[in-house]
């Protein structure tokens, strides 16, 4: 786990080093990171996706202001629900570490929401198996979203239109 104040000026020093001619940047991480910036060539933006501002933007067309949201590890949580917040979600974490080894990823996503009123399940991080969110997606009776696979539609989106 790492503080986005100490990884915000890496990140930003990375994009600025990346090929002037890039025709987008993808950040692979759940955090906002609001300040980062995309370098421009003259008169074009470069557009800079991150997964957290997609998946804001999804969870607000679809309507769903409360969710059940699952974090790697419990110092994640308390911020998770922080940036979820200030982003006018209502929300409550699950730590995806704390799940009992003999229960499979597809139950425990069941038992999380299971009485919730939550309007979406959201998994806030990138990289969760495609496989097992498929068949989470498939089981829970509620949206389910991965802010990782948000942001890879967002980037194919994006370079459909360049």
């Amino acid at each position: 786990v790492v503080d986005p104040a100490f990884l915000e000026p890496r990140l930003q020093e990375a994009i600025d080093r990346t090929d002037p001619k890039a025709s987008v940047h993808l950040l692979l991480c759940a955090g906002p990171f609001p300040n980062l910036t995309a370098p421009t060539l003259p008169s074009v933006p470069t557009p800079l996706i991150r997964p957290f501002g997609v998946a804001v933007a999804e969870l607000r067309k679809r309507g769903c202001g409360t969710l059940d949201v699952v974090v790697p590890f419990a110092d994640q949580a308390s911020p998770a629900m922080d940036k979820w917040g200030a982003n006018g979600f209502g929300c409550r974490a699950h730590v995806f570490a704390e799940k009992p080894r003999h229960r499979s990823v597809t139950e425990w996503c069941s038992g999380l929401v299971r009485g919730t009123r939550a309007q979406a399940l959201v998994f806030d991080y990138v990289g969760f198996p495609a496989e097992v969110f498929d068949e989470v997606a498939a089981a829970v009776p509620m949206p389910v979203f991965d802010v990782g696979r948000l942001a890879m539609d967002a980037l194919e989106e994006t370079l459909k239109a360049l």
